[in-house]
Order: structure tokens, then sequence, then C-alpha cells
């Protein structure tokens, strides 16, 4: 859902859909003014599923199989996960595209900022940034949730002779 959409539910005093926002305590909410307060959990959607399909068509680039494919071709019937994905990655040097007036110094500066107020916002959180808090979390309270759904894949692959014979 998008933010503004939050935003007209709460001037039009409507709850928002389920699974739409956490508050500010991580918790769902369908209160408007707790997501705003907290954080929009993924947008789906026509953002969301363009989204979708601009990661699917980069990494298909490298020759793996579509994601509705991946099912057709995997290769390990131990993993809930594809075994033949593929990885793009774009490597950028910032330096040919930075002001030519303004030192890599400056450049930095200006970029640093910005990822300082998306951290001060707790609405949002950058690549790296969610194990320490996920280290945090297990540390205070003693434990660390785990769907059962992936428990049992793990008890499987665990009794499997594969997994035994791999040295896991």
């Amino acid at each position: 859902m998008a933010r503004g959409d939050i935003s007209l539910c709460k001037e039009n005093n409507e709850k928002l859909p389920p699974m739409t926002a956490l508050d500010s305590g991580g918790c769902p909410t369908s209160d408007p003014v707790e997501a705003i307060a907290g954080v929009q959990l993924a947008f789906g959607g026509a953002k969301g599923s363009n989204i979708a399909l601009l990661v699917e068509l980069l990494a298909s680039m490298s020759g793996s199989p579509f994601s509705f494919e991946q099912h057709n071709t995997d290769t390990d019937s131990t993993s809930s996960t594809p075994t033949l994905a593929g990885q793009f990655i774009v490597a950028v040097d910032p330096a040919h595209f930075k002001p030519e007036d303004e030192s890599m110094d400056a450049f930095n500066a200006r970029y640093t900022r910005l990822f300082t107020k998306i951290l001060d916002s707790d609405a949002a959180r950058l690549p790296s940034t969610a194990r320490p808090r996920a280290r945090k979390l297990s540390e205070t309270c003693g434990y660390v949730e785990v769907p059962t759904s992936s428990y049992e894949i793990i008890q499987r692959v665990r009794a499997s002779r594969e997994w035994r014979s791999r040295g896991w």
C-alpha cells in the first residue's frame, strides 16, 4: 500500500487492510496513525509487480530459469529454495557520476547524510542493519522465532542421507 493511501485512510478514518503496516513497536496494525509512526510492509499492486518484474529480468540475464520455471528445473529435492538461481551484479564507480566541482569527500558526505536520515527514521533500513537488531532481540528475548514450515524443512534436510554425505 502506498504511503499516500495510508494518509487517505487516516483522513477518512478508515482502517488499513491486514498486513499493510507495523506500529512503532513492530506489531501489525490496521490503524493508519500507528502505521505512519511505524513502518509500511512491502507494497504490491502495479509498483510492486513492476519492481519484481525488473528483478526477474535482471536475474534471468545470467541464463537462469525464471522464478515460475524453478520447480521444473530444481535438482535438489531437499531444498525449498531454488538451486539454479541467477545472479546479476551491477558495479558503479561513483566518481564517474559526481559533479565535476565536488570533491569525493563532499560527495560521500552528501550520501552519508541520506543514509543517516534513513537509519534515524526507524521507518526503513539499509542492507546489513537487520542482523544486529535481530541479534539484540534474540539476546534480549532468549530465543529466535522459526516458522514451523522452516523448522520442518530443517528437520527433513537434517535427516536426509544426502545431507550427511555432504558433511553438513
